[in-house]
């Protein structure tokens, strides 16, 4: 089981290095991160790193545009701290990555209105029963356990000093880098 609560009140350079993205990048998706704090600089965790890499899957892997994927990723954010736990806390007792959900369904095009219209957590035996919607178009299925897995790693590695955290010097090294050896 990891240490969760030294995932959080963290810097930005500890949240971007873990996810392997550059503050740049971060700043024009108009993701939801950190929390402000008065007087000082935002503060981050565990959940933002999730946020980051769920968008940079959805943008880099799906090729989805970047406005209607932080509608998604930000209509998750207030989801994500619970799976956190429950996955961290599988991951220690079976020392697996167990298949199945969570899964966020997204069926139609997400928009500002209440995500309930467009946008479903499921589990493993819900997802067999999901058809395509009235127009025959196959939901977008986000697999969610294998981002918080793999986001609680890269920050676990950020945090023990193994990985960098993202400074401009170390950030043109990190971006050079593939995913596949950081992972």
């Amino acid at each position: 089981m990891s240490d969760l609560a030294s995932m959080s009140n963290l810097r930005a350079g500890a949240v971007y290095g873990a996810a392997r993205v550059p503050p740049t990048t971060a700043r024009t998706w108009a993701l939801e991160l950190g929390e402000s704090r008065p007087g000082g600089h935002p503060r981050y965790d565990i959940t933002d790193v999730v946020m980051l890499i769920m968008m940079q899957r959805l943008t880099v892997d799906r090729s989805m545009a970047a406005a209607p994927a932080a509608i998604i990723v930000n209509a998750l954010r207030p989801y994500l701290p619970d799976m956190i736990a429950k996955i961290d806390r599988e991951w220690a007792e079976h020392k697996e990555l167990r298949p199945g959900g969570p899964y966020a369904v997204i069926h139609g095009q997400p928009s500002q209105q209440d995500p309930i219209h467009w946008m479903a957590m499921v589990f493993a035996d819900e997802v067999i029963k999901l058809q395509d919607d009235q127009f025959g178009m196959v939901p977008l299925i986000l697999r969610l356990r294998p981002i918080i897995a793999l986001s609680i790693h890269r920050l676990e590695r950020v945090l023990s000093g193994e990985v960098e955290e993202w400074n401009d010097a170390a950030g043109d090294t990190l971006a050079s880098l593939s995913r596949r050896a950081l992972d």
